[in-house]
């Protein structure tokens, strides 16, 4: 079902985002462009992209998310570890992106959604065979619960401040530390 509040509040924040990034934005796309639209016709582009992958993502069934988080998440690491391989390259002083020759992308971006898919999935598996499916109750009833799931977060955390240190990515580093813990 759809949560109406938080749909609420998101709408309210890309209007109000818009509405910011025109007034900021209109004398450097009058510039640019020759016209004051010019950065907000990409945001709204950039908006109804979103929209179409939240719909998407919005109508996957849980078991496939957690079927498949595990394999993203992986995948993205190795993306993560391909930069330092000739498929990654420079970009403003940063060695963070790789290149396909048709597109390139940074994968330390898409490593926040992906960890925390994966932890959701890690967590949701674990205490899925506990009574009652309530993750607290298994999780007070002992230690050996609490270190299934406390110790792969800890082996994630620990490779990604691996990479990411390398990879002089700190600001995305402590977003993942921040939102994992």
């Amino acid at each position: 079902h759809i949560n109406y509040y938080l749909l609420g509040l998101v709408i309210f924040l890309v209007l109000f985002g818009m509405l910011f990034f025109f007034t900021l934005s209109s004398l450097t796309s009058l510039r640019v462009f020759n016209n004051t639209y010019g950065y907000v016709l990409s945001y709204a582009i950039k908006v109804c992209i979103g929209i179409a992958m939240g719909a998407v993502a919005f109508f996957l069934p849980m078991p496939f998310i957690k079927k498949w988080a595990p394999l993203f998440f992986f995948l993205n690491l190795f993306f993560l570890i391909a930069v330092f391989t000739p498929l990654g390259f420079e970009l403003k002083g940063a060695a963070r992106w790789i290149n396909f020759g048709f597109f390139s992308f940074q994968p330390a971006e898409f490593v926040k959604l992906t960890s925390v898919l994966y932890l959701a999935s890690l967590i949701s598996n674990r205490f899925e065979k506990s009574p009652k499916r309530r993750w607290m109750q298994a999780a007070k009833k002992g230690y050996d619960d609490v270190m299934r799931v406390f110790v792969p977060l800890l082996l994630m955390l620990l490779s990604l401040i691996v990479i990411l240190y390398f990879q002089k990515d700190l600001g995305t580093l402590g977003i993942i530390c921040a939102t994992l813990i």
